[in-house]
């Protein structure tokens, strides 16, 4: 019996460790030590479209908001990423993100799936309020467009599985909790309990926007109360000069 064949598409190069912070690269290592044979597709819009995406961005008063996430990028992106899939022509096709979605088609024999560890509307805050800007408006029909070509999700928390079921209707039975960490010996969580003895915290961020839709504001104000009370805590930031 030959071994399981699929499809690995990411928003960059799946085997580069820098993509997604090596979530791509260690989902293939697993597939790898399964016994699975791997075809990686990296979906990732050239920097000449980029510069094209950000004028039209422009025009289109978007605004200063992650540009990848535009019409214009993820079209470009799923265009790649159905071409790659096609050379590929495994059945079965494992997506880390969806940011190249959703594809212009779907081949009959397919199912695909979804790796994610947020969604766009926890990030706009579209669970508190209606999405209301062009950019909204157009990203969660973009989402819900992708979603819908998902045969099965794999969410890294009970929090975004909740959120999935209870913001985009997904039934339950198509979503499975894995968890950011594989208990192999490679990547092994921890099982015990935080102390903050040592007073250390930690912000981190790479991504555009990352420091408001992460609570960064909220941090500062939150850790100025808790150094009133306890001078040692120190905490460090951590990301792009933005």
């Amino acid at each position: 019996m030959p071994d399981p064949r699929l499809t690995l598409v990411a928003y960059g190069n799946p085997l580069d460790r820098k993509t997604w912070s090596s979530a791509p690269r260690n989902i293939y290592d697993a597939l790898i030590r399964q016994k699975c044979v791997v075809d990686p597709v990296n979906a990732l819009t050239p920097n000449k479209v980029v510069k094209g995406i950000q004028l039209a961005r422009q025009y289109l008063r978007y605004g200063n908001i992650y540009f990848r996430n535009t019409a214009f990028g993820r079209h470009h992106s799923a265009c790649q990423a159905r071409t790659g899939i096609d050379m590929a022509g495994n059945d079965h096709i494992l997506h880390v993100s969806a940011l190249h979605m959703p594809l212009p088609n779907i081949r009959p024999n397919e199912k695909h799936y979804l790796y994610l560890d947020f969604s766009w509307a926890l990030r706009m805050g579209s669970t508190e309020r209606p999405p209301s800007t062009r950019f909204e408006l157009d990203v969660e029909k973009l989402d819900r467009d992708a979603y819908a070509q998902i045969h099965h999700f794999f969410a890294c928390s009970e929090y975004l599985r909740d959120h999935l079921i209870d913001y985009y209707g997904i039934p339950a039975d198509r979503i499975s909790v894995i968890g950011s960490g594989l208990s192999t010996g490679f990547i092994r969580p921890s099982s015990h309990q935080k102390d903050y003895i040592n007073g250390e915290i930690i912000f981190s961020s790479k991504i555009p926007g990352g420091w408001e839709y992460k609570g960064g504001a909220l941090l500062l104000e939150g850790f100025k109360i808790a150094r009133a009370k306890n001078p040692r805590l120190h905490l460090a930031l951590v990301g792009n000069e933005s």
